[in-house]
């Protein structure tokens, strides 16, 4: 292994570039004979590891990139013309595959160029800062995760475009054939003949006053909501299915279910499903109604040291019900709980599991109760 004079690593042939430094500011410019760019070569699994380096040049010899989550982090990336399998056509700051015309990644302010096919998975992960989003006429296939986590304002798709668009300037993008929500934005207003809501369409998107969802829709897929920040949240009757996660962490101050609905109501800004008892999901200030016998996994949000009351009548828990966003949990369960399949709570995001007083011993010896049987406390009512 060799380092060069900016601190980047190569192997000892200089052919695969192994690690940029995290302190590495400003521009680097891949030199030439270079061939191979190793996979996490820009390490940013997490925030705090986010890379320096703003712009990345990288040269016609380069024929392999790794998967490295901080070209994301750029605010541009520029490929050499000439590059035989690799560019970053009309500027776009984005690397394409050019044989498939595939986008696999976008830096910060990328744009998808008119040529590209395909928006690869994770392409637009988290990190893309523009407002606006533009779609060309040549875009056949966007993956369920090519936008996870990211959230726009506006969206614009080419209106010749044969597999997907944002009819009645909706800023959305729909999946033409299936008429399936895509990806939604802080200005979307989902139009009538949506059938359903898809994987991460409103993750993370913030600022929503308002989101009336239509009676066309009939189901709201995983993630869809997950962390969205909305003021009001209307469900229609049509609403029939509502998957694991769609809500989790999510910042919705109220919640509103058509009361013809028939297979969910909301009450105490929860929704839950009618006939079985389950609780869904919740939005803000909750509180957990009476008639609930199942809460369901990720269902409910605890922040700041917040405490989660479990009222009486509520039977079973199941797996990861529980998502402790920040701070730590304090728990108070009724004697009416007979199982917990599994909390998966660690002991460090615990403060106290509070208890009916004289069983304190059978909470202890439930199964996924028993790590942390030392913060099962009784109750003083």
């Amino acid at each position: 292994m060799k380092t060069d004079e900016y601190g980047v690593q190569y192997s000892d042939d200089g052919k695969i570039l192994l690690e940029f430094p995290k302190e590495l500011e400003g521009e680097y410019i891949i030199p030439d004979g270079v061939e191979v760019i190793e996979s996490c070569a820009l390490y940013a699994y997490h925030v705090s590891l986010r890379p320096k380096l703003s712009s990345l040049r990288i040269s016609k010899s380069v024929t392999e990139i790794g998967y490295s989550a901080g070209f994301k982090w750029l605010d541009s990336i520029i490929i050499d013309e000439g590059n035989p399998v690799y560019d970053s056509r009309a500027n776009c700051n984005a690397i394409i595959e050019t044989k498939t015309n595939k986008l696999l990644v976008a830096s910060k302010h990328a744009f998808i160029p008119d040529g590209v096919k395909i928006i690869g998975e994770r392409a637009f992960d988290e990190t893309y800062e523009e407002s606006k989003l533009y779609i060309p006429a040549s875009v056949e296939e966007i993956d369920e995760q090519s936008f996870d986590g990211t959230a726009v304002g506006y969206i614009e798709i080419d209106k010749s475009n044969k597999f997907f668009d944002s009819r009645d300037n909706c800023n959305a993008i729909i999946e033409t054939k299936t008429n399936r929500l895509v990806l939604g934005s802080t200005h979307s207003v989902i139009p009538n003949g949506v059938c359903s809501i898809g994987v991460g369409a409103f993750e993370n998107c913030r600022g929503i006053e308002k989101l009336v969802i239509p009676e066309s829709v009939y189901s709201i897929e995983e993630f869809a909501f997950e962390s969205a920040q909305i003021g009001e949240l209307y469900i229609p009757k049509s609403v029939e299915q509502i998957y694991l996660q769609a809500f989790t962490g999510n910042e919705i101050q109220k919640i509103f279910v058509d009361s013809e609905n028939q297979t969910y109501y909301e009450q105490g800004n929860c929704v839950v499903s009618r006939g079985t008892a389950r609780l869904k999901f919740t939005g803000l200030n909750y509180e957990i109604p009476r008639g609930v016998k199942i809460i369901c996994s990720f269902s409910l949000t605890a922040r700041d040291n917040g405490t989660i009351v479990i009222p009486d009548g509520v039977e079973e828990i199941m797996g990861q019900a529980f998502l402790v966003e920040s701070g730590k949990l304090r728990l108070k369960l009724p004697s009416s709980v007979k199982l917990i399949y599994s909390l998966l709570l660690s002991e460090d995001r615990v403060e106290e599991i509070v208890v009916p007083k004289g069983q304190k011993e059978r909470f202890s010896r439930m199964k996924f109760l028993a790590h942390v049987k030392d913060l099962i406390v009784e109750s003083g009512d």
